[in-house]
């Protein structure tokens, strides 16, 4: 029973970011970045490319973390097999791959939230 709780924890972590991912368009008040307040100062048209590239973090964040596990599970079938498993470095260095990942793509949500407030102020609305 104990082999299917890593794959089967990495699929309830898949499933529940990919339905906060799919919530993201309807409510922008769930994601939680920093300029948090400018998101939710502009008009729906104008959330719309923030929403997409958080909704591919969330993305990253899942099939990654979903790889890990997966990663760690395939180490413990090996060792009980009685093979020599990879050890912890190819789990760490997953990990630390992943989270230097996540903090690009964080940037490029920042990036986008300032071309899409640029935008906002080309088209006459009033400055954030």
């Amino acid at each position: 029973m104990t082999w299917f709780l890593l794959p089967g924890m990495a699929c309830l972590v898949l499933a529940f970011i990919d339905f906060l991912g799919s919530r993201l368009p309807a409510q922008p008040d769930l994601l939680n970045i920093p300029d948090k307040e400018r998101l939710l100062a502009l008009p729906a048209r104008f959330q719309a490319p923030v929403m997409r590239e958080a909704q591919l973090l969330m993305d990253v964040v899942a099939v990654g973390t979903m790889a890990i596990l997966l990663l760690v599970q395939w180490e413990f079938v090996r060792v009980a097999a009685g093979e020599r498993g990879l050890g912890v470095a190819v789990v760490l260095v997953a990990s630390i791959g992943l989270t230097v990942g996540l903090l690009l793509l964080t940037t490029r949500i920042s990036g986008a939230l300032d071309r899409a407030h640029a935008s906002w102020r080309e088209q006459g609305s009033p400055a954030a």
